[in-house]
């Protein structure tokens, strides 16, 4: 019995250390910051690859203003919606803030289409939770230093 206990205990201690740590955003969080070594220019074209990679077109990318927008996108959503993509980057020293923010249209059953800023709210099935973790599961293939969540 002791060697069965022990076991599991061993088990649940192996599991817990083995999982991939995901980062949980705060509730109505509607800004992601990343912060990556750097210098702003490339960076802001390496994200935009890292997104064209990822199934995204580039809506418009400013070298000037270190700014990008995707255009839309559908996502996984029960719906019928579609995800905007924006980044502003910054140099900060010897590090680089890309600052990361979304919009949604969620298609109007009566016609047209309903804008709402994509953030970590509502409930599990709420298209702007989902546009969110959409974005957070993007960045999971991305390489930064930290992240960070803000409600703006």
């Amino acid at each position: 019995m002791k060697t069965m206990i022990t076991t599991l205990l061993l088990f649940i201690v192996f599991i817990s250390f083995g999982q991939n740590e995901k980062t949980e955003a705060p509730k109505k969080t509607n800004t992601i910051i990343l912060l990556k070594e750097g210098n702003a220019e490339q960076i802001l074209i390496e994200f935009a690859q890292h997104l064209q990679d990822n199934g995204y077109s580039i809506e418009k990318l400013d070298k000037d203003l270190l700014s990008l927008s995707t255009d839309f996108k559908d996502y996984k959503f029960s719906g019928k919606a579609v995800l905007k993509i924006f980044a502003f980057v910054r140099q900060l020293e010897s590090n680089v803030k890309i600052e990361i923010k979304g919009k949604i249209e969620i298609s109007n059953p009566y016609g047209g289409q309903v804008p709402y800023d994509v953030c970590n709210c509502g409930l599990s099935g709420d298209a702007r939770k989902n546009a969110f973790k959409t974005i957070l599961t993007l960045l999971e293939t991305y390489s930064y230093e930290s992240i960070e969540f803000l409600e703006k």
